[in-house]
């Protein structure tokens, strides 16, 4: 099997390993794999209406290459198996999510490469900036796939005659068809069955506008510390490769992966271009690291939180 090689997965839906409780309600599902005392932990964020077994393939692989590694995938708040929490939606929340899975997942400062796609990744950008010293000696890597520090081109408002037409919930697919380059294409990418749930039309319309409001564009620092590499789709029409230009240019050092012909939804649909780049990360990252036994798991003594089986 080469590097570009992904068994494929046929298994039912799995049921969350655990769930972490946040300070306004919400239920985050988690999906653990790996051993209790790894040498790298690696935390998957997935995008806006999809789900963590978008990454599940990918994660298989990655613990075929190297048993030393856990890998956690979770489902954002509001998507899969997560409840939405009473918190209004916002990227900072969502990187306030993961910096509590990173709490409770890799405890005593275990080595993390954080991987996010489109949503998951603007959540991986914002928790560098939210909290940079994550990165100092904990965040060994990033891999980053079709996302953006923010300015998204869809960005404009509706027309108030669009906004009464098609109503508040709408507004977001609205705005996705209405606003954008190729509005016949996209609308038969948001149309296009996809292999897991997505949210109501009313949750993902909410997390529509925490996309269009999310900038960290400055704040990006925290980046230059670490290892960072960028997947990028050539003929991506949601977030083109421009933002993979700008993000390259604020982090000296990052690796630009173009996809060719790839569109959005890279991590499913170019999935052994994605795991090359994973595979590649995860050897970086272990002949960086010091390997050194790893702890017993423990919980996160986060304010609000806790996490539990079931």
């Amino acid at each position: 099997m080469t590097a570009q090689q992904i068994p494929p997965v046929s298994r039912p839906a799995r049921a969350p390993s655990v769930h972490l409780t946040r300070p306004d309600g919400a239920r985050l599902a988690l999906y653990i794999d790996g051993p209790d005392t790894p040498d790298l932990v690696v935390v998957f964020a997935h995008g806006w209406q999809a789900a963590a077994s978008i990454w599940e393939r990918h994660a298989d692989e990655l613990m075929r290459r190297h048993p030393g590694i856990r890998v956690v995938r979770y489902d954002q708040r509001g998507h899969g198996a997560s409840t939405p929490g009473s918190e209004e939606p916002s990227i900072s929340l969502l990187a306030d999510d993961l910096r509590a899975i990173v709490q409770d997942q890799a405890p005593d400062g275990l080595p993390v490469i954080l991987v996010g796609h489109s949503m998951g990744g603007m959540a991986v950008l914002a928790l560098a900036a939210d909290h940079p010293q994550l990165f100092d000696d904990q965040v060994v890597a990033v891999v980053l796939a079709a996302t953006t520090s923010g300015a998204l081109d869809l960005a404009a408002p509706l027309n108030p005659v669009h906004r009464r037409l098609l109503g508040l919930t709408r507004h977001a697919m609205a705005a996705l068809c209405l606003r954008a380059p190729r509005p016949a294409e996209r609308v038969r990418d948001l149309v296009r069955p996809r292999p897991y749930p997505q949210p109501p039309i009313d949750i993902a319309a909410r997390w529509y506008r925490a996309l269009m409001t999310h900038d960290v564009t400055t704040r990006l620092e925290a980046l230059r510390r670490v290892r960072v590499h960028l997947v990028v789709g050539e003929a991506d029409r949601h977030i083109p490769p421009v933002h993979a230009v700008r993000l390259a240019a604020q982090i000296p050092g990052a690796v630009v992966h173009l996809v060719p012909r790839g569109g959005h939804r890279l991590p499913t649909q170019h999935p052994r271009e994605v795991q090359a780049v994973l595979v590649r990360a995860c050897t970086e990252a272990l002949d960086r690291v010091t390997v050194r036994p790893g702890a017993p798991r423990r919980q996160s003594t986060e304010s609000g939180q806790r996490a539990h089986q079931g």
